[in-house]
Parts: structure tokens; C-alpha cells; sequence
């Protein structure tokens, strides 16, 4: 899946880039702690490292879900999510070729477009979800879970635009389309939120892994491919 990610020269390690930075605020995080286990006794420094924990996830989380920083994420991290996703419907519809630098520009202007309406998308549904959750009486953690399923569902739907993109679709087909599909969006979401809260190697992962697992499901799932290619079947052996 990754092979020819590189020749995309400075752009996909630029990517790289920004997973490290990310892994900055780790590194930041264990340096405070560790010199705080130095000299403490066995109890006190299973306390410690707790703390350690929460805290990184926290600085991560901040750091990368923060207002719109998680789509700004996506939006650098679009030329992997562009790559894997061509590179992943081309080993199952058993072709080849590699995308044209017009193609990757398309692809970006297009994620920018994407990453901002489902922004503000996002921020109008869980604004108008935490206001309706507020007027009832029940614990604060129960009214988060709808919120962060709305997060995760307009996380997931950038990266499902990437396979409708591949059948010409315009944006505002695409998201209509993908209300089809607001159960793969969310678990797409979930996928990025969970590994994107791992340091460095999370935010490579997170977006690599949800381009495949998106291009596998909706190739399952969907009709476009059965629309661009009537009566396409693929034995298993083919895909092994």
C-alpha cells in the first residue's frame, strides 16, 4: 500500500514531519514525569506514571483535536490518505497507475473544501446536541458519547470522500451519499481519534489504516464500483 509514497518527495515527508512534531509534546510530557520518579519510592512512582498517562493522552488530545486542529491534521496528511486510498481501490479492481501531480493538487483543494464544511458541520450538530443534552437531567459522560459520535462521524466522512472522489463524485454529492453510510463514517472517526491520541507513530497510522479499512468497506459496501463496472467479481485468491 505504501509503496510509491515517497516519490511524492518533500510533500510525504512533510507528513512524516508532523507526526513528530506531535510526538514533541509527548517527549515534553515524559521528561516532567520522569524527573519526578527519580528518587520516589515503588508506590509513589506507580502513582506517577498514572499521571503520566492521563496527562499524555490529554496533551495529545488537546493538541490534535483542539477546535478544527484534528481537520488541519487531515488536510497535511491528505497525501497519504489520497495515496493509500487510490493505491488500495487499484490492488482490488486489479489496476494500475499512479496519480498525476493535477490529480494529488485536485485532491488537496478538495480535502481543504471537505475539512472545512464538516467542521462546520461538526461544530453546528454538537453545539445543537450539547444544548438539547443540557436541559436533561443525566450524567455528564452520557451526554459526551452523542458529541464525540458526531466528532468521530465528520471525522470519518473526509476520509470516505477520498473513495467517492475516485468515481467523480462532487463534494456536495459525496456527502449526501455518505448518509448512507453514517455507520462506517463513525467507526472511520473512531479509528482516527483513537490512534491519532498515540504519540508520533499515531498520527501516520491513524490516517494509513482508516484510508485502507475506508477503501475496503465502501468497495464492499457500496454500488459504485458495480456502477463503473457491471458484474465485477474478484476471487479471493486473486486478492491474496
Amino acid at each position: 500500500m505504501w509503496e510509491g509514497f515517497l516519490k511524492y518527495g518533500w510533500v510525504s515527508r512533510l507528513a512524516i514531519l508532523l507526526s513528530i512534531i506531535a510526538g514533541f509534546k509527548f517527549l515534553e510530557v515524559f521528561w516532567k514525569y520522569a524527573n519526578r520518579v527519580q528518587g520516589a519510592n515503588p508506590f509513589q512512582a506507580m502513582s506517577v506514571m498514572g499521571g503520566f498517562v492521563q496527562e499524555v493522552a490529554k496533551e495529545e488530545y488537546n493538541l490534535l483535536f483542539a477546535g478544527g486542529m484534528k481537520y488541519t491534521m487531515l488536510i497535511f496528511l491528505e497525501i497519504l490518505i489520497f495515496h493509500i486510498t487510490r493505491r488500495t481501490l487499484n490492488i482490488l479492481k486489479l489496476e494500475s497507475g499512479d496519480p498525476t501531480l493535477k490529480a494529488f493538487i485536485r485532491a488537496q483543494i478538495r480535502m481543504l473544501k471537505i475539512s472545512l464544511v464538516c467542521y462546520i458541520l461538526e461544530s453546528v450538530f454538537s453545539s445543537l446536541t450539547k444544548t438539547g443534552l443540557g436541559m436533561m437531567h443525566m450524567p455528564e459522560f452520557v451526554k459526551a458519547v452523542p458529541v464525540f459520535g458526531i466528532q468521530c462521524m465528520f471525522t470519518g466522512i473526509t476520509v470516505i470522500d477520498n473513495f467517492n472522489e475516485q468515481f467523480g463524485m462532487s463534494i456536495r454529492e459525496s456527502l449526501r451519499y455518505c448518509r448512507n453510510y453514517i455507520g462506517v463514517a463513525i467507526a472511520l472517526g473512531l479509528i482516527l481519534q483513537a490512534l491519532f491520541l498515540v504519540p508520533v507513530l499515531g498520527s501516520v497510522f491513524g490516517p494509513f489504516l482508516a484510508a485502507i479499512a475506508s477503501a475496503l468497506v465502501m468497495f464492499e459496501l457500496s454500488d459504485l464500483t458495480q456502477r463503473e463496472q457491471p458484474g465485477l467479481v474478484i476471487a479471493e485468491e486473486d486478492l491474496v
